[in-house]
């Protein structure tokens, strides 16, 4: 048997896609993963490159693609390794082929200084891989009871929707310019943008009032479900969502938020059916300074923290990592240290400590320490791979 490990080449493609759709959708009649993942794998995003692959006889058996984003919180920029498309045929699992292309996945990101991964599934499958459940994602579910209430019965939206296509090229830039306003937000790159708004099969609208951009909201392209919403304005938040359920032909929506957009929250909490608070996506750190000293700061923005100082040492995926994390009226430093470590954590329980909704080891901290996590870390369903 002839085995190649490698990165799959350009003229590989087709041959690549059309195993990803066996694998997760059993059909290899239609290219589901170019229609859910167009900024992934158009040709002109050189998929191929991004991906490792396991081939015997010529003919794809496994693949992982690592996909880099850039995302900016509270002002600092992080690299970001996407995880997606793990897939072994079924024909060859229990051969390690998953293990030995993420493998090579984690080790390229080590080396290249990203700052940390996601990737979604199982749990208990990547946690082999030093990945954990992380972040806060405020889910808001609103249906036209709660509408009616607050804005009147069988209130309709004074707004306009009009459907983003690739050519709305002023549009479009709005809509990025609006995006990046946020405190935390992932670098959509403009060429991408168009394709980054139908990621998972969805669909983008502009909001107007007469000539003026009011914001925008994506929808599912075949369901109710509203994937992302944002006004210009906060006071416009509702004729929003009077809008995008009245395009989506929703009574019943869910609208997910990072804690940084506060002032969305803040109206949502009053008015929302139930209010729920998840995990946002499953991550694995490579740079804990970095990652800390970012997403603390991000959330020294919207709270205020108590002041004081905690070592830890963690023994990470990439390296040892000793850390002085310092909050001095309200403002985050994270410093390499010598000192003598109040805390010493395995790569796996940092994370659990820093990012998970709860944590044994957060509970007896310091009270101070306890008021700086969890870290307020999101993904922005899009910007997922």
């Amino acid at each position: 048997m002839d085995l190649f490990k490698g990165k799959c080449k350009a003229d590989e493609l087709a041959s690549l896609t059309k195993m990803l759709n066996k694998v997760f959708f059993l059909t290899d009649s239609e290219d589901v993963f170019m229609r859910i993942h167009p900024k992934l794998y158009k040709p002109a995003y050189s998929p191929c490159e991004k991906n490792y692959i396991i081939k015997e006889d010529g003919a794809i058996k496994a693949a992982v693609g690592l996909f880099p984003l850039t995302v900016y919180a509270a002002g600092k920029k992080l690299r970001v390794g996407g995880i997606g498309n793990v897939a072994v045929t079924e024909d060859c699992r229990g051969k390690g082929y998953m293990v030995d292309c993420l493998n090579r996945a984690i080790e390229d990101m080590k080396a290249d200084g990203t700052d940390y991964s996601i990737l979604g599934g199982n749990r208990q499958r990547y946690g082999y891989f030093g990945f954990e459940p992380a972040g806060i994602n405020y889910r808001f579910r609103i249906n036209r009871n709660n509408l009616d209430h607050v804005v009147g019965r069988g209130s309709k939206s004074t707004f306009t929707a009009v459907q983003v296509m690739a050519d709305n090229k002023g549009l479009l830039n709005k809509i990025k310019h609006l995006h990046e306003e946020s405190p935390f937000y992932c670098e959509r790159e403009e060429e991408k943008l168009f394709d980054i708004l139908l990621t998972w099969d969805s669909v983008p609208f502009a909001a107007f009032d007469g000539d003026e951009f009011k914001g925008y909201f994506v929808k599912e392209a075949s369901g109710q479900g509203i994937r992302e919403l944002k006004p210009v304005n906060s006071e416009d938040l509702l004729n929003l969502i009077l809008l995008a359920t009245e395009t989506a032909q929703a009574k019943d929506i869910e609208l997910g938020y990072p804690p940084c957009e506060s002032e969305i929250c803040e109206q949502l909490v009053h008015i929302a059916a139930e209010t729920k608070i998840c995990q946002t996506e499953m991550i694995s750190i490579y740079n804990y300074k970095a990652f800390v000293e970012a997403f603390l700061s991000l959330k020294a923005e919207s709270a205020p923290l108590c002041d004081g100082s905690l070592v830890l040492l963690i023994h990470g995926e990439k390296r040892d990592e000793q850390l002085e994390i310092k909050v001095e009226n309200g403002k985050v430093s994270v410093n390499e240290t010598t000192k003598d470590p109040d805390l010493e954590l395995e790569h796996r329980e940092a994370e659990i400590l820093l990012c998970a909704l709860y944590s044994a080891k957060r509970n007896a901290l310091p009270p101070f320490a306890q008021s700086w996590f969890p870290l307020h870390f999101y993904s922005y369903t899009l910007d997922d791979v």
